[in-house]
């Protein structure tokens, strides 16, 4: 996403209210009653175990490793700062949790039996916009973690997909393209968890039977077609013919190494810098792991030859 990465560990500091959080976006600000300051009421110590995420937090599972420093940060200065959450609808005596997912779970791993919580009486409309608040200058979120945003804001705050795109500084495409796969059958979405780089293939594959998508699908993970061979290769699923050789598929590719001396420039580039400074930041941390999934999943699907 376009916008700058926020830490977690700082990103609600001192709240007394959501105002500091919705001031990012004019619409999410306004998309949210005026009353909501005024029905906080003093934090309260809650424990941690009995608070439970937003409904409509659009972020998946929470990578233990990359709190890490969230954890460090707490065990060192404590937790900082408040969260703000709902008493749960459906839960009787549980909390739901505004925003401070990550902190929340890193207070757990830091050995917290307790959070400070500040509660109020929120709509559903509020738990939205403040999920969206959180998470729309992320640069963390995965593919289908950004489709659930968006259509959280589509669903829930009155955006349209044009407005969707000037608030994250994207194209309309970039939006319906994460929209159409947080709205995928399952078996496409584990499909693009495994590989993000298969998002062009949603629409394609979206429009064949479950059978025959499935099928593709395994071929797609395996190596055994790419680009516009998948539709050759649902033509032959059809005809019965499908595990013959077809424009498109391929068997472990080779590519030259001299392709990659772009990237190795910027790394080493990268390497330079950081010597320099001696350090990195949470977002380049984030970043380089990134990296090191992308290269652990080329290694283990290419020949790279020299």
């Amino acid at each position: 996403m376009a916008k700058k990465q926020t830490n977690d560990s700082s990103m609600f500091d001192g709240m007394s209210g959501a105002a500091q959080a919705l001031g990012r976006s004019q619409k999410m600000f306004h998309s949210m009653p005026p009353r909501l300051a005024d029905v906080i009421a003093p934090p309260q110590m809650l424990p941690i175990d009995q608070l439970l995420d937003n409904p409509y937090q659009p972020r998946g599972e929470i990578d233990a490793e990359e709190l890490e420093g969230l954890v460090a940060s707490i065990k060192h200065y404590g937790f900082r700062g408040s969260l703000l959450g709902r008493p749960s609808p459906t839960d009787t005596g549980y909390t739901e949790i505004a925003y401070g997912h990550r902190r929340r779970e890193a207070a757990r791993l830091a050995g917290l039996a307790e959070l400070p919580i500040e509660l109020a009486d929120l709509s559903n409309r509020e738990m939205a916009a403040l999920a969206a608040v959180e998470n729309i200058q992320r640069e963390d979120l995965s593919l289908l973690e950004e489709g659930r945003l968006y259509q959280l804001m589509i669903d829930h705050m009155g955006y349209t997909q044009d407005e969707v795109a000037a608030e994250i500084g994207k194209s309309r495409g970039y939006v319906e393209n994460r929209l159409r796969a947080a709205q995928a059958p399952i078996e496409i979405q584990e499909m693009i968890k495994k590989r993000p780089n298969t998002l062009h293939y949603v629409l394609k594959l979206t429009r064949m039977d479950e059978p025959t998508r499935r099928q593709v699908i395994e071929a797609v993970l395996e190596g055994r077609v790419i680009g516009e061979g998948i539709e050759e290769y649902a033509a032959g699923i059809a005809r019965g013919d499908h595990e013959k050789r077809l424009p498109g598929t391929h068997s472990r590719p080779k590519y030259s190494r001299t392709s990659l001396d772009v990237a190795l420039r910027a790394v080493d580039q990268f390497r330079r810098h950081t010597e320099v400074r001696e350090a990195v930041t949470t977002e380049e941390l984030v970043k380089l792991r990134h990296i090191r999934n992308e290269l652990t999943e080329l290694l283990a699907q290419y020949d790279i030859v020299g």
